[in-house]
């Protein structure tokens, strides 16, 4: 590069226009102290865009303007022109041989630059220099004990000055401004998108406004045309005219009076219908909310109608386990009751024979008592046969004979009474065995009798709990009925809005138009991710913070690459769709919470950060991060001003309430 010459004028101790040359072979400036050695390279220096006045050795920058002395007047500006050799094309953007950049400052505090004498802006000229490795940060000019610091620098500081001599400071300045400018577009697309949404939002209502407005204007051209035909009528013809005329006057007012009250009905009706759509949301969350409810309360309720018809199976069986032990119950009763009728039978038989017997021992003790008697009438005899003998051995034989024939009937008699006696014995043995089984068996019976009454009665508990439990089963069907209509109404509900989703109603055209081409056209729709509105999930508590934090981006479209997000533009180009504001996952830059942000979170009414109390798939952390990064969500609005005047309002809150305190 050839550096031919610096021209200075004003500048410093430069009163006069001072011209120095450049030529092959100059190596150094020499001259006494004071003589303005420095004050060339400030110049260099201050040409290549040096802002602060420390580094020209002042306190602001109207010092480097000529202030001068006894003998001359200080001047109203300065002047310094820097002329380069451009025959290698060095500067390939300027077409001569020969560059000049000048900068000119004056004491009011303006600056202007020049091009080859042409006005131009700083950062041009900082661009231009920095292709040829020039520039004020670099080490173009080297002051005093600048060498000392190159030598004992870090390696990475000799990485910056290599970058420097090479070239790519500039590249880095354009990508660091490139940038800046990016984070600004972004902004002002974000920005813009939010003024179309709610231009958009405007424009029906403004539209119908509008037609109203022309229909305004339409009929006061005919009124005023009216007026002065009627005028002119008035003028030319009779009076009487003039009633009808103001009479279609006031027909025409009246008109134009309703046509503004329809303007009123309708701004209202729009209102209405915003409030609706509104309170439509609210209920479509409502009811999914409703939906799940009833959905596991009838998960609920058929495990407890599962467990009740096991319960009824078990009764039912046990009903008819009990059927069948009372029917043997009864078959054991009547198998008893024949025997104790037989045995009350053989009783009375026993009985019968019993007082056969009684009467026939009565009858043999009579007989008895009579031969007894005549046992004693024969001892008596026998006394009288014995005082007989003594008095006659004649009739000996015949009192032997007699006594030998009462003796054998008497053995017989005794024999006949002990097998009586034994009889009677028997009998009242089987007699007192039969009262003992008629005992027992009544018993039997008695037992019997209770344990039938308990089957009963168990049998008619049972049927209770079964009516109970019919009764309840009742209860529950016609539950689980209400609860099928209110699910099929809930399903109704959300196929409903369901297709309402699918057909992104509520969306911009062009958000709608780019969602309803992805479903058909495979090509975009591997390129589109969602709408943040869908990427988001929220309790119903944060819903209006989280919307207002997001603002427009809630249409915002999501894409994986920039690559998809230009393919996407091209598309809604090509097709006249209008415009969408895309949010590429792979370049979007994340808000991380700051420590103070972190700090906040412990005081009181703080409830949380906005991208912790959101729900979404990871691979979208980048642009949720990016939405909703360092941003505090507090319950109400006293709690945010607090928490904000401590932090010196070091980051953006919102309140539920959808209040916002910006950073």
């Amino acid at each position: 590069m050839d550096f031919r010459k610096i021209e200075l004028i004003g500048f410093k101790s430069f009163a006069d226009k001072q011209e120095i040359r450049f030529d092959n072979g100059v190596t150094c400036i020499v001259g006494p102290n004071g003589c303005g050695k420095s004050n060339v390279a400030d110049a260099v220096k201050w040409v290549l865009g040096e802002q602060s006045a420390k580094t020209l050795r002042g306190t602001n920058m109207q010092d480097v303007i000529f202030s001068g002395t006894q003998n001359r007047k200080s001047l109203s500006y300065c002047e310094v022109s820097l002329t380069f050799d451009n025959s290698n094309k060095i500067f390939k953007d300027i077409d001569y041989d020969e560059v000049v950049f000048t900068r000119k400052l004056f004491r009011s505090g303006e600056s202007e630059y020049y091009v080859n004498k042409k006005p131009s802006r700083l950062r041009d000229i900082i661009d231009l220099l920095h292709e040829c490795g020039i520039s004020k940060e670099g080490y173009t000019v080297i002051g005093q004990g600048k060498v000392s610091e190159i030598l004992s620098s870090k390696p990475e500081d000799r990485r910056a000055i290599f970058e420097e001599a090479v070239g790519i400071a500039k590249t880095k300045a354009k990508r660091l401004e490139t940038s800046r400018k990016l984070d600004r577009t972004r902004d002002n697309i974000v920005r813009i998108a939010d003024i179309t949404t709610e231009l958009e939002r405007q424009l029906e209502p403004l539209s119908k406004q509008a037609e109203k407005a022309r229909a305004y204007r339409a009929l006061s051209d005919e009124l005023k045309y009216h007026e002065v035909n009627a005028y002119l009528y008035r003028r030319d013809n009779a009076a009487s005219v003039k009633s009808r005329i103001n009479l279609k006057i006031d027909e025409l007012k009246e008109q134009l009076e309703a046509r503004n009250l329809e303007l009123n009905e309708a701004v209202k009706a729009y209102n209405a219908h915003q409030r609706e759509i509104s309170e439509a949301d609210d209920y479509i969350r409502q009811l999914n909310a409703e939906h799940v409810e009833k959905v596991q309360a009838y998960e609920r309720q058929s495990g407890e109608a599962k467990v009740y018809d096991e319960k009824i199976n078990f009764f039912r069986a046990e009903i008819k386990r009990l059927e069948g032990e009372i029917s043997e119950a009864e078959g054991k009763i009547s198998e008893l009751g024949s025997k104790i009728r037989e045995k009350n039978e053989y009783a009375e038989t026993c009985g019968k024979e019993i007082e056969k017997i009684e009467n026939r021992s009565a009858d043999i003790r009579a007989e008895l008592l009579k031969v007894l008697s005549e046992m004693n009438e024969g001892e008596k005899m026998a006394e009288d046969a014995q005082n007989a003998i003594l008095t006659s051995v004649e009739n000996l034989a015949d009192i032997k004979q007699a006594i030998g024939a009462l003796d054998a009937e008497k053995n017989v008699m005794t024999e006949r009474q002990r097998e009586t006696l034994e009889k009677v014995k028997t009998l009242s043995d089987e007699l007192s065995l039969l009262y003992a089984e008629k005992a027992a068996a009544e018993n039997e019976t008695s037992a019997l009798e209770k344990t039938v009454q308990t089957i009963k009665d168990d049998v008619k508990d049972k049927q209770a709990d079964i009516e109970s439990i019919n009764y309840y089963i009742n209860d529950v069907t016609n539950k689980l009925y209400a609860l099928n209509s209110d699910i099929s109404a809930l399903e109704a509900n959300r196929r409903m809005y369901g297709n309402l989703r699918d057909s992104f109603d509520g969306f911009q055209y062009a958000v709608k138009k780019l969602l309803t081409a992805a479903k058909s056209d495979d090509e975009i729709g591997k390129r589109v991710k969602g709408v943040v509105a869908n990427v988001i999930r929220t309790d119903k508590k944060y819903d209006v913070a989280i919307e207002t934090c997001l603002g427009g981006a809630v249409q915002n479209v999501v894409t994986a690459t920039p690559d998809d997000a230009r393919y996407l533009i091209q598309y809604l180009k090509r097709t006249e769709g209008g415009r969408v504001t895309f949010l590429p996952v792979s370049s979007m830059k994340p808000r991380y919470e700051t420590s103070e942000t972190r700090r906040a979170l412990s005081e009181r009414g703080a409830l949380g950060l906005a991208n912790e109390l959101v729900s979404y798939d990871k691979y979208y952390d980048n642009v949720v991060r990016y939405l909703l990064g360092n941003t505090l969500i507090a319950e109400d609005i006293d709690s945010a001003v607090k928490i904000a005047e401590k932090y010196r309002f070091a980051f953006k809150i919102v309140t539920l309430d959808g209040d916002v305190i910006a950073s």
